[in-house]
């Protein structure tokens, strides 16, 4: 028997600065736990649904994740290790299991070969992954975004979720359950 009774693909647009404040001078942890951290807001879809991939602000978060019921429910990702730990720490939401399309790629497909989302999309012949994230850079975002700026972040990360998943959905047919339980455990 499966452990959850639905899996939610998620995906968070979160506050950065080239300069000092950014996943490439930080571990994960440190930028999470950072003071200046900020949930801009997340997509959250039901994998294999037809409803719309919502885009969900910031002050929307806490009130969407506290009527889950994490105990059965799943949770897609690419580059799980982020928005778990997001989940996790900031809004104390436990998934009942976890999938990582990253993880599953570089399995796959191994590391020399690049196994981002831009680079997968590309690799299946899916549209490309946007940039729009860059028009947040440096934002401080306390008392949100400009509201053009918002809708422009919504519709990248809507897009990077339907990204996810149709990735997700390609390697899953190939990809061993006992691995799949390993993604979950790291």
């Amino acid at each position: 028997m499966k452990p959850y009774d639905r899996i939610l693909t998620i995906d968070f647009e979160t506050r950065w600065d080239k300069k000092d404040y950014t996943l490439s001078k930080m571990t994960t942890e440190e930028y999470i736990r950072d003071d200046r951290f900020i949930a801009f807001g997340a997509c959250v879809h039901e994998y294999g649904s037809d409803d719309p991939i919502e885009w969900y602000s910031g002050s929307e978060l806490p009130e969407l994740f506290s009527n889950i019921n994490w105990e059965r429910t799943a949770v897609l990702a690419h580059n799980a290790q982020f928005d778990i730990a997001i989940l996790e720490w900031v809004y104390s939401c436990r998934p009942a299991f976890i999938f990582d399309s990253l993880s599953m790629g570089r399995a796959l497909r191994g590391v020399e070969v690049g196994n981002s989302l831009a680079k997968l999309a590309s690799d299946f012949g899916l549209p490309p992954k946007g940039n729009a994230v860059y028009s947040t850079e440096g934002l401080d975002g306390v008392d949100g975004l400009p509201p053009d700026v918002e809708r422009e972040l919504a519709e990248y990360c809507k897009h990077d979720v339907f990204l996810c998943e149709k990735i997700f959905t390609k390697l899953a047919h190939r990809y061993p359950a006992s691995e799949l339980r390993l993604i979950d455990m790291t």
